[in-house]
């Protein structure tokens, strides 16, 4: 065929030259590291919408009382609780809409991750932090509140789980910071 070079047994094959402006897509790939994002994944696609919607379902029952009734529809339990403990009202209405805002946010920040938005990954700590100072809080100010004994274990292990889940997203997104770049 004229115009196609012919292959020759033993003979070398030249690559067409490239102008000296257009990098190869190896020095495209070489500059970025190559680091899997399959907890990004289950992260943005998962984990902060669970997340988000459990932080509001359960600022809407602490913000409602709903977590006295213990299954029973009525608000006698409730009703009985809050009259004992008049400041715990008070106290459920703040921590359940400070719940609620924080779920909300959580979502936002989702979204943030998932566009790859600068600083989205502070915001999934800040919220994170802001979530576990959070529990503890109110875990600690119902107890001196009713002068209510609590077995530790169930406490500690979810704080245990949300600090282990906490250092995971630290490590996995701080060395994937160079990803988030978009404004």
């Amino acid at each position: 065929m004229a115009g196609e070079p012919q292959y020759r047994p033993g003979a070398t094959v030249s690559k067409p030259n490239r102008p000296a402006s257009q990098p190869s897509q190896r020095d495209k790939t070489e500059n970025k590291p190559n680091l899997p994002l399959n907890w990004f994944k289950f992260v943005i696609y998962f984990g902060m919408w669970a997340w988000g919607f459990v932080s509001i379902a359960s600022g809407v029952i602490v913000f409602t009382g709903r977590h006295y009734n213990l299954g029973d529809p009525s608000r006698a339990m409730t009703d009985l609780i809050y009259e004992a403990f008049p400041r715990l009202s008070t106290f459920d209405h703040a921590f359940g809409a400070g719940m609620i805002i924080v779920g909300v946010m959580l979502i936002v920040t989702r979204f943030k991750l998932a566009a790859f938005r600068e600083k989205g990954y502070d915001d999934l700590f800040t919220w994170s932090a802001l979530y576990l100072v959070a529990e503890g809080g109110y875990v600690g100010s119902l107890l001196s509140l009713t002068n209510a004994s609590v077995e530790p274990e169930g406490i500690l292990g979810m704080i245990f789980v949300l600090v282990i889940f906490g250092a995971m997203n630290v490590i996995y997104f701080k060395r994937r910071k160079q990803l988030f770049n978009k404004k």
